[in-house]
């Protein structure tokens, strides 16, 4: 590349290393004096202090070289404002925009490189399974390009914040891309392991849970006419039945068959006005 700034900044650390090496032969000379007592301590004492300032100068200069992205192993006896530009990381060219003869500008990168070694996939879990899922889990992803292969990823990070909308939290995992068969931009689905695999999981059959508004609700009988409106708390969905968290005990009886009628019976009889469990 070739850059007015990069050749401006060369020439000012040609001048500040001219100028060290100035104060340094001076500060030598006074004092080789000064052991001879033909000079006085304080003209040693501002040729330390000349020094030290261009040594300063010098330091600054290198910097600015630095942070135009020149690298320090090129030679630097030379005012060119020709630098070549290399990328700090290794990986593989994703995207190219630079051409010959174009201005380069700030704000428009030239290249995009990436490390296809490891990628990250990141997959979007309902936040009342994606709470149980601890960094670390192991994973097994499939890829709809790449149907019959199973690949393994790693959790490295679960998200803090739901998204609104889809009330899903955001789950990152790691997978070796052996063979570089992966792409970025892939869409792939994950299966984790939620929660603890010990202990009891205290489950009803999904058709017993109906949904009210913002609440899940299930029926327990109390006679052969009677039924309670009992709110619970949904956990995991496990097939053909859903983990309860709170709201049932072991042992209690709920409405499978009818539970929509249920359901459909008891806004009918809210929106009446009348009393009803």
């Amino acid at each position: 590349m070739q850059s007015p700034e990069v050749g401006k900044a060369r020439s000012e650390m040609l001048t500040a290393q001219a100028r060290l090496d100035l104060a340094r032969r001076v500060l030598e000379r006074k004092r080789r004096l000064g052991a001879e007592r033909i000079v006085a301590q304080r003209d040693i004492q501002e040729a330390e202090a000349n020094q030290a300032s261009a040594e300063a100068e010098l330091r600054a200069a290198k910097g600015t070289l630095e942070s135009l992205g020149v690298d320090q192993s090129e030679t630097l006896a030379t005012e060119s404002p020709r630098f070549s530009l290399r990328s700090p990381i290794s990986g593989t060219v994703l995207e190219r925009n630079a051409v010959q003869g174009r201005m380069a500008e700030p704000a428009q990168p030239l290249f995009r490189i990436g490390d296809l070694s490891h990628l990250w996939l990141t997959v979007h879990a309902f936040e009342r399974d994606a709470v149980r899922v601890r960094p670390g889990t192991t994973g097994r992803v499939t890829f709809l390009a790449l149907p019959g292969q199973t690949f393994t990823g790693k959790v490295s990070l679960v998200g803090k914040q739901v998204d609104r909308e889809t009330r899903t939290i955001p789950i990152r995992l790691e997978i070796a891309n052996k063979g570089g068969l992966l792409r970025p931009g892939m869409s792939a689905t994950a299966l984790l392991k939620v929660g603890n695999e010990s202990g009891t999981i205290f489950a009803v059959p999904a058709a017993s849970l109906q949904r009210v508004g913002e609440r899940w609700i299930v029926f327990v009988p109390r006679s052969e006419d009677s039924f309670e409106t009992r709110e619970v708390g949904r956990g995991r969905d496990l097939g053909s039945e859903v983990e309860i968290l709170s709201g049932l005990k072991a042992g209690e009886t709920v409405v499978v068959d009818g539970s929509f009628l249920l359901k459909a019976q008891a806004e009918r009889t809210r929106g009446e006005g009348e009393d009803h469990d």
